[in-house]
């Protein structure tokens, strides 16, 4: 059976923990620290994220919120753009951006899949899926080894907050 995709709450802050494999330490030095921030802060600019706070110790903390309305509001050419930047998407997008001429057919395609790239632009399992693939793949290469890098799926919970009294 397939896994429950994670809850997506834009607008709602959400604590998100993802540990090291095996709960092994993921930081080892102060220039892993920064490789992580700059890559969380590189992502979460390509996604519409906020990224409030961090911990980063023997693992990740981190608390962010999506900007569901600034995603609906990019153009076809801006969500392309984004999207492009973290993957090489589909023939039909890769011709749109590069301005060739295209059937109705493919133009309705290339709408369609401009919308699925558009919501994943404002969901926190994408930019997760995203970020800890490049992390792992930097960290193996850096290191000279294969395998997981991260244990399984980040874990994530909605922050409330509400008035007192």
């Amino acid at each position: 059976m397939a896994r429950l995709p994670r809850l997506n709450l834009p607008g709602i802050p959400q604590h998100i923990v993802q540990r090291g494999n095996n709960r092994q330490v993921s930081f080892f030095a102060e220039h892993d620290y920064a490789v992580y921030l700059d890559k969380l802060k590189e992502y979460a600019k390509k996604y519409k994220v906020a990224v409030h706070a961090y911990v980063l110790s023997n693992h990740v903390h981190v608390v962010v919120h999506v900007d569901k309305d600034e995603a609906l509001s990019l153009d076809i050419d801006e969500v392309l753009r984004r999207y492009h930047q973290l993957h090489n998407g589909t023939l039909w997008t890769q011709k749109y951006v590069r301005g060739d001429e295209s059937s109705p057919g493919e133009g309705i395609t290339v709408d369609e899949t401009v919308e699925a790239y558009r919501q994943r632009l404002y969901d926190i399992s994408w930019l997760m899926r995203d970020l800890n693939e490049n992390i792992a793949l930097e960290a193996n290469k850096e290191d000279n080894c294969t395998g997981r890098f991260w244990e399984g799926r980040f874990k994530s919970q909605a922050c409330f907050y509400g008035k007192e009294g």
